[in-house]
């Protein structure tokens, strides 16, 4: 785990390694052939997912608007509120409830 990471980074190498470095599947987070990308990338990829109810853990949180001004992955849920790991805007990383940042936009699936 990189502590220097920013948000896109370190979301990206949580993917990388639970999609490619097991399964190896290729770049579906950035396109880049897992060598690179960042939040704006990470919008051109994947779907949206509309609904709340319908997150998973690994959907990721993108805030701000496009081209994106962060990123965070959800692990989880704590009274059905979708739950974040958020690293790099911040010294964290931090376990924080999705809409912890008043800019939210989507959540989005790579899985």
């Amino acid at each position: 785990f990189a502590h220097f990471a920013d948000c896109s980074s370190f979301v990206t190498w949580c993917l990388w390694n639970g999609l490619a470095h097991h399964f190896n599947t290729r770049d579906v987070v950035n396109g880049a052939a897992w060598k690179g990308g960042y939040t704006g990338t990470m919008y051109d990829n994947g779907m949206v997912v509309q609904d709340i109810a319908n997150v998973l853990r690994g959907d990721c949180v993108l805030y701000g608007p496009r081209p994106g001004a962060h990123v965070a992955i959800v692990i989880g849920r704590m009274n059905g509120t979708p739950m974040v790991i958020s690293h790099g805007s911040e010294p964290g990383p931090f376990y924080l409830p999705y809409d912890y940042r008043s800019d939210f936009h989507q959540f989005r699936r790579y899985i």
